[in-house]
């Protein structure tokens, strides 16, 4: 339990890191994950076409691949984050985060209560390839002006590292509150990666709208669960070789 002095700091530390259940089991499989998408890059380098449309299609591939595994090995560095909410101030190790993707170089940083200046919290709405994906973002700005994301959960999700619970101690050690900053839409996820997101000064969407990305994020995750299920379960009636 974590107590709570006269002048209101948490006298203990709120952590929020992957634990080591994250790390030897979720990171190994991203590992593998990347590995298996660079092993598919290499093959479409590899594969001799005569035809220069169909060379460009496999280069094309392969960059797709690579891509990809380059994503699932930054999210397995990504497990060596930690957010430390401490007595005296913020301790981070956190990668600086280019939309969904974990990149370089990461922020080391103590930071006093005293510098910050807010805690927020906001919807980043992302649509691609006609689905819909909601995930909420929290930073501090410091009162020098540097923004910095901690990090994300997800509205749908039951996993989420509790950035909601550091995020209110931040504010209480600060002395400030959690500002809801609404939801914004951000587009593609690629474009996204590319170009960032949205600055944190921009206007909300609005409460409706906010609840109405929400409803589709959830009837997106259900269209994919569905079509897992359908997939597993046809291939289950498919007949078998001998």
């Amino acid at each position: 339990e974590i107590s709570m002095s006269d002048s209101g700091l948490d006298q203990g530390p709120f952590v929020v890191s992957a634990g080591p259940w994250r790390i030897f089991l979720l990171g190994p499989l991203l590992v593998l994950a990347g590995l298996v998408f660079l092993s598919l890059a290499l093959v479409m380098v590899c594969v001799d076409v005569a035809n220069p449309l169909g060379r460009l299609a496999f280069w094309g591939a392969a960059l797709g691949f690579a891509a990809l595994a380059i994503y699932f090995l930054l999210l397995a560095a990504a497990l060596a984050m930690r957010v430390e909410v401490a007595p005296d101030a913020l301790r981070l190790r956190i990668p600086r985060w280019q939309s969904v993707l974990p990149w370089f170089p990461w922020i080391r940083a103590d930071i006093p209560y005293a510098d910050i200046a807010a805690v927020e919290t906001r919807d980043e709405v992302y649509s691609s390839f006609g689905l819909t994906s909601v995930q909420t973002a929290y930073s501090i700005a410091t009162k020098a002006g540097r923004r910095i994301v901690l990090g994300f959960t997800s509205p749908l999700a039951t996993w989420n590292y509790p950035f909601d619970e550091a995020a209110a101690r931040i504010a209480r050690n600060a002395t400030v509150t959690v500002a809801d900053r609404g939801a914004v839409k951000v587009g593609g996820i690629i474009r996204s990666i590319i170009r960032g997101t949205p600055p944190w000064s921009t206007a909300s969407i609005g409460a409706n709208a906010r609840a109405t990305a929400r409803r589709r994020a959830a009837l997106a995750m259900q269209i994919a669960f569905a079509m897992v299920v359908a997939a597993v379960a046809l291939r289950a009636c498919l007949p078998h070789g001998p």
